[in-house]
């Protein structure tokens, strides 16, 4: 979705006017929606944090023009989940002394926005020990912008990431510490024009892959995550022509991890077709 740097998000609206949306549908409390540019101010929020787009759209809350499109919103994990993320102890240095966070057996397998999932991460530069862990994050990036009515906010899920050179983006992929590993064992596209269809893509060579993401704490101090987008490879495309997650080869998660931020933005890139799987 290119009206906001080509970043994937849905809105909420905090008070007075409520969104009257699909409540406690699996996308949550939010639609994404479609507007033409018609408040200053608004738009002067999104370009403050680097989200306003060049062609002069936004994505905004509007229930009298609200337009639905389909993005990529939905992945699973296996049940199994633990157990396959040790095997990653091959590919980067893992904290054996880390504890799984208390909320780890109560974490879904279907991830939806703003829900709880897993992700691998490492501690700043000032941890002694060091070493990768799981931890247990909200999926979706909270942005609180102004809304296009005076006294109102919008609320700005960021969930996919696709302008790297955005200020608020760049700062945290320059940062290792705030760069992780999103575990999946499958992801969704929607199917155009068949409800609630979707498509579910998979990895050929291996059980659970990993989606370069990012992360940071939230105003109430909750850790958020949302993972990189790309063009989309041959078998996506398709489908999914606008953009795919970036998926991580395992010899990369280490550089992925660690790496400068030339490094990290090098690893952007499609991945293979012939290694993944559609059904």
């Amino acid at each position: 979705m290119r009206g906001i740097g080509e970043d994937s998000a849905f809105y909420t609206t905090a008070s007075p006017e409520p969104v009257d949306g699909r409540q406690g549908g699996p996308v949550g409390e939010g639609h994404q929606t479609s507007a033409e540019a018609g408040d200053s101010t608004f738009a002067r929020g999104l370009a403050e944090h680097g989200l306003w787009g060049k062609r002069g759209s936004l994505i905004a809350i509007h229930p009298p023009r609200l337009t639905i499109r389909p993005m990529c919103n939905h992945y699973a994990n296996s049940p199994e989940i633990q157990a396959e993320l040790s095997t990653w102890r091959e590919f980067i240095a893992w904290d054996l002394k880390a504890p799984l966070p208390p909320e780890a057996e109560a974490v879904e397998t279907d991830v939806w926005p703003r829900r709880k999932a897993w992700v691998v991460r490492q501690e700043g530069v000032h941890k002694e020990g060091g070493g990768a862990f799981a931890d247990i994050m909200a999926w979706g990036v909270p942005l609180s912008l102004p809304g296009k009515r005076p006294g109102t906010t919008v609320i700005k899920y960021v969930t996919n990431i696709r302008n790297l050179d955005s200020p608020f983006w760049r700062s945290m992929l320059a940062r290792p510490h705030q760069r992780c590993l999103v575990p999946f064992a499958r992801f969704a596209e929607p199917k155009i024009g068949a409800g609630r269809e979707e498509h579910w893509f998979t990895l050929k060579d291996r059980p659970i892959g990993a989606f370069a993401g990012l992360w940071r704490a939230d105003a109430n101090g909750a850790k958020v995550f949302a993972f990189l987008t790309c063009e989309p490879n041959p078998l996506v495309a398709p489908l999914h022509p606008k953009a795919m997650p970036v998926i991580l080869h395992e010899s990369d998660y280490a550089r992925w991890l660690e790496g400068s931020e030339a490094d990290a933005r090098a690893l952007a890139l499609p991945y293979p077709s012939q290694l993944m799987g559609v059904g």
